[in-house]
């Protein structure tokens, strides 16, 4: 899909058509023509206000990332947002997402990767972090047993198996009875809260350290 510059021109004063993820193919056109044409300011405005959804979605993800890399205009926040879909993912990742992200922007991403699985695998105290439903009656049984669920998802990597084949994240959980009846419905969204800051921060420090996001930010 072609589009000319002409056409992200403003509608109106102030504005400006929106820049949807998954038009970025689109966009990335646009991006290619303002650094021949020196447009920074459009260019940061492009790469500051992609909306859409990313979770679940690695393969868009890896392109969206793997676009924002090649300008030193992407802000972190965008960068993150592709990286904690890529880093949380439980199947590896896949040959057309590394196409997409590159040789530096891949090992990047599976260094982060393998350090955030090392770190929920061995500190044994991020179950006491996970949060519980507002009714939970299972008390710290049901963090136990969503914390087990995310380290099965981590332990358990056969790729002929067919939650191998899924998108789905290491937060995603099977149907555990043994959670109580008010945890057992958003257990994938409790498990995510597993050292939620922890983690987001250990990805900012690695992302950083291996130059992937701006120190200044």
């Amino acid at each position: 899909m072609s589009v000319s510059i002409s056409q992200v021109g403003p509608l109106a004063i102030g504005a400006y058509p929106a820049i949807l993820i998954d038009e970025q193919e689109k966009w990335e056109f646009v991006l290619q023509a303002t650094s021949l044409l020196q447009m920074k300011g459009l260019r940061q405005y492009i790469l500051a206000n992609f909306k859409g959804e990313l979770r679940d979605n690695p393969t868009v993800a890896s392109k969206l990332l793997g676009l924002a890399v090649k300008y030193t205009e992407a802000p972190n926040t965008l960068k993150l947002e592709c990286l904690h879909v890529l880093v949380f993912l439980r199947r590896a990742i896949s040959a057309t997402e590394i196409a997409s992200l590159g040789e530096n922007a891949t090992f990047q991403v599976v260094a982060i990767r393998d350090r955030i699985r090392m770190l929920i695998l061995t500190d044994p105290s991020y179950w006491t972090t996970i949060h519980r439903h507002h009714f939970c009656i299972g008390g710290p049984n049901c963090q136990n047993f969503i914390h087990q669920g995310v380290f099965n998802n981590l332990k358990e990597t056969d790729p002929l198996q067919e939650y191998y084949q899924t998108d789905a994240s290491i937060f995603e959980l099977l149907e555990d009875v043994q959670i109580c009846p008010n945890c057992n419905p958003v257990r994938s969204d409790l498990a995510a809260t597993i050292a939620q800051e922890v983690l987001k921060e250990e990805i900012r420090r690695c992302a950083t350290g291996l130059g992937l996001l701006q120190v200044s930010e």
